[in-house]
């Protein structure tokens, strides 16, 4: 994630699109479906532990995560007793996307993440899934913002750079320089 003033339009539009829109857009397209079903149905929205708070570097991402957080949440009532609907607010899960491959102290396993899903499913309207994440979660939101956004800023301007620099993009900064 990046400082929303380094945003693209496109990568914006991109960022809200796949992590809001077309979520809700697939579960209006299947809502009349699976609440018509003679079984009980099921909906599981993947979100994301930076859907709790806005956190400065995340905001876009964390912004489209709580719509799609809330947006769960809130069907998960009104489909009640004919669908359940679970938004999941993981934490870090060893993937592809993260580049991590193995369990660790703040990363969970595929596997221990659909576990945790089905596991909560029809109970909750939301899970993290893990104890670590919800640690986590909690941690962070425990501490002032005044702490955690500049924290999570810095963090999120290192990583640009170091994404900017695998695609081969300079910084705006390092071409005023020359």
């Amino acid at each position: 994630m990046v400082p929303f003033t380094k945003l693209s339009d496109e990568e914006i539009e991109t960022l809200v699109n796949v992590n809001a829109l077309q979520v809700a857009y697939v579960i209006k397209t299947l809502a009349d479906q699976l609440i018509e079903r003679n079984q009980k149905s099921a909906i599981v929205v993947t979100s994301s532990g930076l859907a709790a708070q806005p956190f400065a570097g995340h905001i876009t991402y964390s912004a489209a995560k709580s719509f799609a957080s809330y947006l769960a949440e809130g069907l998960n009532f009104e489909f009640k007793g004919k669908v359940d609907v679970l938004s999941y607010q993981a934490g870090e899960v060893a993937t592809k996307m993260l580049n991590r491959f193995k369990e660790d102290s703040r990363t969970i396993t595929p596997d221990r993440a659909a576990e945790a899903c089905f596991r909560d499913l029809g109970y909750e309207s939301m899970t993290r899934g893990s104890f670590r994440h919800d640690f986590g979660n909690w941690f962070i939101s425990s501490l002032p913002l005044s702490i955690s956004n500049p924290l999570l800023f810095n963090i999120s301007k290192f990583i640009l750079k170091k994404i900017r620099a695998r695609q081969g993009i300079q910084e705006e900064e390092s071409k005023k320089k020359k």
